[in-house]
């Protein structure tokens, strides 16, 4: 690519280091050619990533930096959030995990926010535990909305099918109470705005799923 276009630089939130997260990371990364088509960036520590690598008997070098805007093209960059070494019990989620995972997202949406990286995708958390060590959202998307100060939709993506959900996180009893016309309004014209600028899907064709199957 020319500098005129740089690569895009999408950063990884760990997510809790106990799940999937940093499996799933780095198996997504491991093909050497993807830093061709982007420039990753993984919010985390050094020591759990080396050592998890090695259970997953993975062959990748991470270019550590302290800050997001230090990322370099081409290579596997991990911003050192923890020197410490971590206790890894996989499969059971512990402070320590938990705390981790909430000093990744916080800084990888930091970096977001301040143009340090232009996409952010999330690992998987625990919202229990989260919300046990002072969290106080039940999701990403009510924590970004926070953030950004402005609503969000959670989207469920497949290569035929895009499915935007106008509620998040609560019963099925509490769903048509926090459900508006006017609410509903503005969704349909964000996820419009967003198959057109994300997808370019130039025409959208939109289909509103009612609550009540035989709602006429």
């Amino acid at each position: 690519m020319s500098s005129k276009h740089p690569k895009i630089k999408i950063g990884f939130s760990v997510g809790d280091f106990n799940g999937i997260g940093p499996e799933i990371i780095m198996k997504a990364l491991k093909d050497k050619h993807i830093t061709d088509f982007f420039t990753p960036i993984i919010f985390a520590s050094g020591k759990l990533f080396t050592y998890q690598k090695n259970i997953f008997k993975l062959n990748l070098n991470f270019n550590y930096i302290t800050e997001a805007s230090q990322a370099q093209a081409g290579k596997l960059n991990m911003v050192n959030l923890w020197k410490d070494n971590v206790n890894v019990e996989l499969g059971s989620p512990t402070e320590e995990s938990t705390r981790m995972a909430i000093d990744s997202l916080e800084a990888a949406t930091n970096a977001l926010i301040n143009g340090d990286i232009d996409i952010l995708v999330t690992a998987p958390i625990n919202k229990d535990e989260m919300m046990k060590q002072g969290f106080k959202h039940a999701g990403h998307t009510g924590f970004f909305e926070e953030k950004f100060g402005k609503k969000g939709l959670m989207f469920l993506v497949t290569e035929d099918l895009k499915v935007a959900v106008s509620t998040h996180h609560i019963p099925i009893s509490e769903v048509a109470q926090n459900i508006s016309k006017e609410k509903i309004k503005k969704q349909i014209k964000l996820l419009h705005q967003t198959l057109i600028e994300d997808f370019q899907i130039v025409k959208p064709k939109i289909a509103v799923l009612g609550l009540n199957p035989h709602a006429g």
